[in-house]
């Protein structure tokens, strides 16, 4: 039997641009992300008290709801530590 090959998210998050007549792939992308938020769940934002290996620190805190994570978000905190430090970065 013949392996299937693998697909790629941004093939799939083309594919759904395409389907449907968006024209900003990053506009489905974040539909899609949104989409699969389960709450609850931590945001972070760094600097922070918990220390990583490389030196870069972060802090987290519990969001309940979207509402939550939105106010979370537009108050400076990241969905994920590698955004939190990268913005962090950016500053």
């Amino acid at each position: 039997m013949a392996k299937e090959k693998p697909v790629k998210i941004t093939d799939q998050i083309e594919e759904v641009a395409e389907v449907a007549e968006v024209a900003e792939v990053a506009e489905v992308a974040e539909v899609a992300q949104r989409s699969a938020l389960v709450f609850p769940r931590l945001v972070f934002i760094s600097p922070g008290k918990q220390q990583l290996a490389h030196g870069k620190t972060y802090d987290y805190s519990l969001v309940v709801d979207e509402a939550e994570y939105d106010d979370a978000i537009a108050s400076g905190f990241s969905a994920t530590v590698p955004e939190a430090i990268a913005a962090a970065e950016e500053k």
